[in-house]
C-alpha cells in the first residue's frame, strides 16, 4: 500500500475527485440538458408521427368502410337496373306479342273473308257454268233451241233439291 500512497497522494486523490465533480457538473450543464432537450423533442416528434399514423390508419379504415358501402350500394343499384331492364324487356315483349296476335287475328279475319268471297264467287261461277252446260245438254237432247230462262229455272230447281 505504500507504493500506492507514493504514486497517489491524498492531495492528488482529492484533486481528482474535485475534477470529477467539476467535470460532472460541467457535463450536466453543457451536455445533459441539451441532449435531454433533443431527446425529448425527438420523442415528441415520434409521438406526433405515431398519432398521425394512427389518424391516417383510422381515416383509411373509414375510407375503406365507406368505399365498401358504396361498392355494395353500386352492386344493389346494378342488380336493380338489371331487374328493371329485364322487367321492361318482358313488358316490351308482352306488348310486341299482343300486337303480333292482333295482327295475326286481323290477317286471319281478312283471309277468311277473302276465302268466303272467293268461295262465293266460285259458287256463282259454278252455277253460271252449270246453267250454261244444262242449257247446252238440254239443247243437244231436244235438238232444238231452249231459252236460257227456262233452263235457269230448271237448274235452280235441281240445285235446290240437290244442294
Amino acid at each position: 500500500m505504500q507504493e500506492f500512497i507514493k504514486i497517489f497522494s491524498a492531495r492528488d486523490i482529492l484533486l481528482h475527485m474535485l475534477n470529477v465533480a467539476v467535470l460532472f457538473v460541467a457535463m450536466r450543464l453543457l451536455l445533459y440538458k441539451p441532449v435531454r432537450k433533443f431527446l425529448d423533442g425527438r420523442a415528441e416528434r415520434v409521438a406526433a408521427e405515431l398519432a398521425g399514423a394512427e389518424a391516417r390508419q383510422k381515416a383509411a379504415a373509414e375510407l375503406q368502410t365507406r368505399l365498401e358501402g358504396e361498392a355494395r350500394q353500386a352492386r344493389i343499384d346494378a342488380a336493380r337496373a338489371v331487374a328493371g331492364g329485364v322487367e321492361e324487356g318482358q313488358q316490351a315483349a308482352g306488348e310486341i306479342t299482343e300486337r303480333a296476335k292482333e295482327q295475326a287475328d286481323t290477317i286471319l279475319a281478312q283471309a277468311r273473308a277473302d276465302a268466303e268471297r272467293i268461295l262465293r264467287e266460285a259458287g256463282e261461277t259454278a252455277r253460271a257454268q252449270a246453267v250454261d252446260m244444262a242449257v247446252e245438254i238440254a239443247g243437244a237432247l231436244l235438238e232444238r233451241e231452249v231459252k236460257p230462262e227456262d233452263h235457269a229455272k230448271i237448274v235452280e230447281q235441281f240445285l235446290t233439291k240437290v244442294g
